[in-house]
């Protein structure tokens, strides 16, 4: 894992799973068979399909001006995969989602190579957005979630020292019968300006998961106009380097070390 801005770059990164997502103004008009043009695009690659329910709309979405009575069907949820599911694109009429799971070998390329896949494949679904029914994709904002998976260690030891950023001792506490714990923080102030971050610490006997997710959102202006979005990529690699730094923040040198940080 590497990053050009933070200079931060290991030799065997604890990355398990990487979702980079652009959200956009709905396209209501957008309907499930305007898109079968990516299906014969992404068979290949992509050869497994499914439809789930939507997903919530995102605060950016825009409130509906209650003037059209017409009911509107549901947008589903759709996913492409690879056939083991650890390679997807998921989306629906106000976001495009890409995902990767990195497990049993499967070794973590770096954000460069997801980020021009995201990028991509973005822009190959407003291609056809645009050509089915001649509608402006119009990008809100991005989130960047990453999932690490950390040594096993003493829970209230790994409780503390994420909690401080390792600068604090749980003092040779134990917790003798627990089998899991949790820690939830959220971060306004990432380094990273416009962005926000959520991090997820989950311990169990035998596994510690570090999941760390990232938001870039510049604010509206006063009329809900959105500016300061980059329009090919919803400021997602601003979004990365919030999750970057707060990475290097919430993980010790020692850490670091083990997984063989070069810069």
């Amino acid at each position: 894992m590497s990053d050009v801005a933070t200079g931060a770059r290991f030799v065997e990164p604890p990355v398990r799973t990487v979702i980079l997502t652009i959200f956009f103004r709905p396209v209501d008009a957008l309907q499930v068979l305007h898109l079968s043009r990516l299906r014969e695009l992404w068979r290949d690659r992509y050869p497994a399909t499914a439809g789930l329910p939507p997903l919530r709309p995102h605060r950016r979405a825009g409130a509906p001006d209650g003037e059209d009575d017409d009911a509107i069907w549901p947008f589903p949820y759709l996913i492409f995969s690879t056939a083991d599911e650890r390679d997807a694109i998921g989306l629906q009429n106000d976001r495009f989602v890409r995902s990767w799971v990195f497990e049993e070998g499967a070794r973590y390329p770096g954000f460069d190579s997801l980020y021009e896949d995201l990028v991509g494949r973005f822009q190959e679904f407003r291609a056809v957005v645009d050509e089915e029914i001649d509608e402006e994709v119009v990008v809100t904002h991005s989130e960047c979630f990453y999932a690490n998976e950390l040594a096993p260690n003493s829970i209230p030891e790994t409780l503390v020292g994420v909690a401080s950023q390792w600068q604090g001792s749980a003092g040779g506490a134990t917790l003798p019968d627990s089998h899991y714990s949790g820690l939830r923080m959220h971060i306004d102030d990432t380094g990273v300006e416009n962005c926000t971050l959520e991090l997820m610490l989950d311990i169990e006997r035998d596994s510690t998961a570090l999941n760390l997710s990232s938001r870039f959102a510049p604010p509206l202006t006063d009329d809900g106009k959105i500016e300061g979005v980059p329009d090919n990529d919803g400021g997602i690699s601003f979004a990365h380097e919030a999750v970057i730094q707060s990475f290097l923040r919430f993980t010790s040198d020692a850490m670091q070390k083990s997984w063989g940080r070069e810069a």
